[in-house]
């Protein structure tokens, strides 16, 4: 498990796993400081369009109708992972078209959906380093 979930880790930073999955070059695995939990919801997103740049269609969570005869054998939407944000566990922050996570909750599929590292994520300093003591 622990082999894993460090390839999963490492997949969310590695440029290799993220451009094979976006098929463009993405940079992703931003640490942030705890000041952006207390941002409004406008701002948090126009950082986000200045740190992602072009690969900002992909951080924001969306679904659209799927085409083909998928849409009457019940697979009528489908819809990309987006942003996972991770926190400490004494943080809070709520956001609509991110997933966010404590670090006590992150998983392996949290990090690497469908078993394919490369997610775009961010952290926070306080989570960075919990993830740190919650592995050694």
């Amino acid at each position: 498990m622990l082999l894993a979930f460090n390839s999963a880790f490492t997949g969310t930073v590695d440029s290799a796993s993220l451009e094979k999955k976006y098929n463009r070059k993405v940079e992703s695995g931003f640490v942030f400081s705890d000041d952006i939990l207390k941002i409004k919801t406008k701002d948090f997103i126009a950082i986000m369009k200045k740190v992602f740049g072009n690969a900002f269609d992909s951080v924001l969570k969306h679904k659209s109708v799927r085409a083909g005869i998928g849409k009457m054998r019940g697979r009528k939407y489908k819809s990309n992972a987006g942003l996972l944000f991770v926190v400490a566990n004494d943080e809070k922050m709520s956001r609509s078209g991110i997933e966010i996570v404590n670090v006590s909750d992150l998983s392996i599929k949290d990090l690497a959906p469908n078993g394919e590292p490369g997610r775009l994520a961010c952290y926070t300093e306080k989570a960075i380093k919990e993830i740190g003591e919650r592995f050694k």
